[in-house]
Order: structure tokens, then C-alpha cells, then sequence
């Protein structure tokens, strides 16, 4: 978004910053994040944000809200690509350790349970 020639990019809403950049109110329940003209974040209680790049109070809780949805979404995609990426390693011991097994369920069993199965991987280098 575009405003009075600075760029405002909404970062989303944060409880860990409970100070207003702004007007410097403390014990904030949370407060907005927002980069203006690419630059470091500031952190503004919702007023002081709507004030100080020139929108409604509730513009600027639906874009935070919406900063906050894809936040969500991009750390949901990042986990799941971790868990993708730990359990294809997972699956590549297991096949390796006991390639005779059948299955998941049997190549843990014959090296003797989850928990072994668990610490032969952690000493693994997959």
C-alpha cells in the first residue's frame, strides 16, 4: 500500500513488543507491525497505526489480520516441508538398516523397537 509517497507493508500483530513506537503507551496487549519504505519494523498500538499512515482503525485490523493469515500459513508450509523432508530421511534409515523387512512396522521391529529403532537413527548420519 502506497501512502503519502512511503510504501507501508503490514508485518502482522505481535505480543512480544507491548510499546508503542508512537506514542510510547506501555502494556499493549499487542501491537501492529509495519515496515514503511522497506525499512525496519515499527510498532504501533492499532490507533496509532491507522493515524499515522492515514486509514481506519478497522482497515488496518483487517490487513493485520490478513499479514497474520499468511504468517500463519507460510510457517505451517514451512513445517510441514520439515516434517516431509525428516520423515523421507526417516523412511531411507529404516529401508537401510533392515532391507530385508517388509514395512515400516517391520523394519522397526527388528532393530528392536521404536525406541532403538529412534536411537540408531539420532547416531545415524541421515
Amino acid at each position: 500500500m502506497r501512502t503519502m509517497e512511503a510504501t507501508v507493508r503490514y508485518l502482522g500483530t505481535t505480543d512480544e513488543v507491548d510499546v508503542c513506537d508512537c506514542c510510547g503507551k506501555t502494556g499493549l496487549k499487542s501491537t501492529v507491525a509495519l515496515s514503511i519504505d522497506e525499512g525496519e519494523p515499527v510498532y504501533y498500538g492499532v490507533t496509532c497505526a491507522a493515524r499515522a499512515i492515514g486509514r481506519g482503525v478497522a482497515e488496518v485490523r483487517r490487513e493485520t489480520k490478513r499479514a497474520d493469515d499468511a504468517n500463519a500459513a507460510e510457517e505451517a508450509a514451512k513445517r510441514a516441508a520439515e516434517h516431509k523432508a525428516f520423515m523421507a530421511r526417516w523412511e531411507a534409515f529404516l529401508v537401510a538398516a533392515a532391507p530385508d523387512a517388509k514395512c515400516v512396522f517391520t523394519r522397526i521391529e527388528a532393530l528392536g523397537g521404536m525406541r532403538k529403532a529412534r536411537e540408531l537413527f539420532a547416531a545415524s548420519s541421515l
